[in-house]
């Protein structure tokens, strides 16, 4: 007697056998052939004649031949509905209506009734069939393909230009911060250029003030040095008149001393007289100073003389002397002095003038 739970080989066997059929079942049968690329077993080599033999001796064409003559293409209802939907108007079919549909669908791509087989789940057609519902739903996408690339374009086109004025707005902030800062890097360039051209302008100014005023202060002491050397050789004039007239007088006053040169010769034999007239009336006033040996010889004299007849020549002498012009001459040093003045002050003169104007 044998227990519930105990299982026997047979029934081990059935449910293995059970397993394998709903195994296969499952499956898909494929046709499957080895065939030989070529006699050497190289890679990448293959030889047409030797395959096309293999296949003909294999039965595979036969095959093929023999499954062309039935029903080569099979599919479910909804896979074709699906696949060829572009064919169908645009609504929603119910799978009930799916045996009905996919018969329409044929009728409307004028497909011949021996070309098709409508099965209870599935779809039988041959190679004919298969290939006219492609080509009618190719006519269809190449007429939705001009109808929608319009569209298309334009909504390319639109999102393109979106996002560069996306772009645009976001690099607008970066290129006017850029654009400020090169305005400003000019600005201070121009200003540290402006700013070296007036201090340029303002060393020249000061430059300018200080010549001039060196040329003033120059034009002022020239003419004081002038002025000195003038002052000196007046002076000097002076004192040689001076000693000329004591000479005069000391020699007027001695009848044995000759008369005094009315001229003085120079070193390079160049003759200077300096010509000076008295009248009688202003000569008491001239007389030589008291100091002079002339004016105490004179005293003497006429002290001496007074009441004499001695003393009448040399009291008549004294005054024709007084009464002539006197001769003053200056040495060549002098006079070359004086001559440089002269014609500086006659530069200094026309230069003034030309500055005035």
């Amino acid at each position: 007697k044998r227990g519930r739970g105990v299982d026997t080989v047979a029934e081990k066997f059935k449910g293995q056998l059970q397993f394998l059929l709903d195994k296969l079942g499952a499956g898909r049968c494929w046709f499957v052939r080895c065939i030989k690329p070529n006699q050497q077993q190289k890679s990448d080599l293959a030889e047409a004649d030797f395959i096309l033999s293999q296949l003909r001796c294999g039965g595979v064409l036969e095959a093929l031949r023999i499954q062309k003559m039935g029903w080569p293409v099979c599919a479910k209802y909804g896979d074709v509905l699906i696949q060829y939907s572009a064919l169908l108007s645009f609504k929603r079919i119910d799978r009930k209506e799916e045996v009905e549909a996919c018969t329409n669908l044929l009728e409307a791509c004028r497909i011949k009734r021996e070309l098709y087989c409508l099965g209870k789940t599935k779809l039988f057609m041959k190679e004919e069939a298969q290939a006219q519902l492609n080509d009618e739903l190719k006519v269809v996408w190449k007429e939705a393909a001009d109808v929608l690339e319009p569209y298309l374009v334009a909504t390319l086109r639109r999102l393109a230009f979106a996002d560069v004025v996306e772009a645009a707005r976001q690099i607008t902030p970066y290129v006017r911060c850029r654009c400020e800062g090169m305005w400003w890097r000019e600005r201070r360039e121009a200003a540290a250029v402006l700013k070296a051209a007036l201090l340029q302008a303002d060393v020249r100014k000061g430059y300018a003030d200080k010549k001039g005023a060196i040329g003033v202060l120059s034009r002022h002491f020239r003419t004081h040095l002038r002025h000195s050397a003038y002052a000196r050789a007046i002076l000097a004039k002076r004192k040689r008149e001076e000693r000329a007239e004591r000479k005069e007088d000391g020699r007027s006053s001695s009848p044995l001393l000759p008369p005094a040169s009315p001229t003085l010769r120079r070193q390079d034999d160049s003759i200077v007289t300096v010509m000076t007239s008295t009248s009688p009336a202003e000569s008491p006033s001239q007389s030589p100073p008291a100091h002079s040996p002339a004016a105490v010889g004179g005293g003497e004299r006429r002290s001496s003389g007074i009441g004499s007849g001695s003393s009448e020549p040399s009291t008549r002498s004294g005054l024709l002397a007084r009464s002539m012009p006197k001769r003053v001459s200056f040495s060549s040093a002098e006079m070359e002095a004086v001559g440089k003045v002269g014609e500086e002050g006659g530069g200094e003169e026309e230069g003034g003038s030309s500055d005035e104007d």
